[in-house]
């Protein structure tokens, strides 16, 4: 039974940090400038079966179970859903207000241009192998790996060559 307090618990935790990252990543696009290319609207999952609208329902009885409550996620009938999103032929939905949707190329931009100018020097066109301390991981000997073990083979694999660390390439490649 404290396991599963444990897990309950901390399962909650995650669940409201990455709730109030959503809230903290709108908060720092508009502080950048970007509140007309953001929009924290939330998110719906509607159910068109029978078999889905059990399952958000079930969803929800567990999300419940953690401690996860109506302001987090909420069950909505038909006529709630309709008025929500136009949609029709539903058993209803499941709405959570933590969802935002944000230009992407707007957002890497303003970061870009706010870390220079706290001095951050960003490096472009650079590929990054593995960021461990004092070892290259070299990643093809992996994806051999996994050609030799899957059962449908690629026709060919593309593999772009770095200076910075060449690959050992196969007779065939």
């Amino acid at each position: 039974a404290d396991a599963d307090f444990l897990k309950y618990k901390y399962l909650l935790a995650f669940d409201r940090a990455m709730n109030a990252s959503v809230d903290e990543i709108c908060a720092r696009a508009r502080g950048m400038g970007l509140g007309r290319q953001i929009a924290k609207g939330g998110y719906v999952q509607v159910a068109r079966t029978r078999p889905q609208w059990d399952r958000l329902r079930d969803a929800v009885t567990e999300a419940r179970s953690f401690g996860i409550t109506e302001d987090d996620l909420r069950v909505l009938d038909v006529e709630q859903t309709s008025t929500l999103i136009d949609v029709t032929n539903t058993f209803g939905s499941v709405f959570t207000p933590h969802c935002a949707a944000i230009q992407p190329g707007s957002l890497v931009r303003a970061l870009a241009a706010d870390l220079r100018a706290r001095g951050v020097r960003i490096l472009e066109g650079v590929t990054v192998l593995s960021i461990e301390p004092g070892r290259i991981v070299e990643y093809k000997p992996l994806l051999d790996e996994a050609v030799d073990l899957a059962s449908h083979k690629p026709a060919r694999c593309v593999i772009f060559q770095r200076d910075v660390h060449r690959a050992e390439m196969r007779p065939a490649q």
